[in-house]
């Protein structure tokens, strides 16, 4: 039996009206990404260098990044390296709301307007994730109605994921400052094609712009246009340099000596490369 304990009508609650509000303004792009990724244990995505170069010497041929150049598909490689940095664990997969892309792939101000533009950000999102399922770089499912999107090897191969770190192939590394210096948004399509071939070559390269389009399937005018821009916001290096050439007019040729700065510097990407590979061996022993 319950008791009184002295109390009386007055004294016992009164049902009060519940304070009613509406949701909070969305999470733009850059709040969304800084903090999904500083939830992960690494600070630069692993990415082989297929997806961007394959073969070697007369063999080379370009790799998947030149149909996105060909495609002028931004958004959809806006998607591909986010993917990659979200799917950073087996399996390798990515089960999002199609309302976190549509915010994160600048689709967002469409969507405010009202339902038909909802629906319509969120059919251009299907559209380019069936854009890197149609390439043979993601594999795409539902689950629980919602689209579960899963890696493929880089080269477009259709084979299953494996991290690159499992058999010792070459990589580069994309730093999470691509995201959280806001470079996702301001750099324009091929200022992240440069920027993504600039990672994969050696430090301080020369990169002759006739070769361009052989070896990476993209213009010597695109090329051109990237690194002018990685230049001005800062990203990249440019050293005028001379050597020999007895055929020229003036027994010397000049060329360009290219260097990544900052994060992006090869002494930072080799250190955050060394101490992600021996967390990743720690990993697999403890798993």
């Amino acid at each position: 039996m319950c008791q009184n304990l002295g109390m009386t009508t007055e004294d016992r609650a009164v049902p009060r009206e519940v304070t009613r509000t509406g949701p909070p303004m969305p999470l733009g792009p850059q709040e969304t990404i800084d903090q999904l990724l500083r939830g992960l244990r690494r600070d630069q995505v692993p990415i082989r260098t297929t997806f961007v170069q394959k073969g070697k010497g007369k063999d080379t041929t370009p790799g998947k990044l030149a149909e996105f150049v060909s495609g002028r598909d931004v958004r959809g490689l806006d998607a591909y390296l986010l993917l990659h940095a979200l799917a950073s664990s087996a399996p390798w997969n990515c089960d999002l709301p199609s309302g976190f892309w549509v915010r994160c792939l600048g689709l967002a101000d469409v969507a405010t307007e009202g339902p038909e533009a909802i629906d319509n950000a969120r059919a251009a999102v299907s559209k380019i994730m069936k854009r890197l399922v149609d390439r043979d770089l993601v594999k795409r499912t539902r689950v629980k109605r919602r689209a579960s999107l899963t890696l493929l090897c880089e080269d477009g191969s259709g084979e299953d994921y494996t991290h690159p770190f499992d058999r010792n192939e070459r990589y580069l590394q994309l730093p999470h400052a691509y995201w959280h210096d806001g470079h996702f948004l301001t750099l324009s399509l091929a200022a992240k094609v440069m920027l993504l071939i600039s990672l994969e070559r050696k430090d301080k390269f020369v990169l002759p712009q006739k070769k361009v389009p052989g070896w990476y399937g993209v213009s010597a005018d695109t090329a051109d246009r990237g690194f002018r821009e990685l230049r001005e916001v800062g990203l990249l290096d440019v050293r005028e340099d001379w050597v020999t050439n007895p055929r020229s007019d003036i027994g010397w040729t000049q060329q360009y000596v290219y260097s990544l700065t900052g994060e992006f510097s090869a002494k930072a990407r080799s250190k955050a490369s060394a101490e992600a590979e021996k967390s990743y061996a720690a990993q697999e022993e403890n798993a």
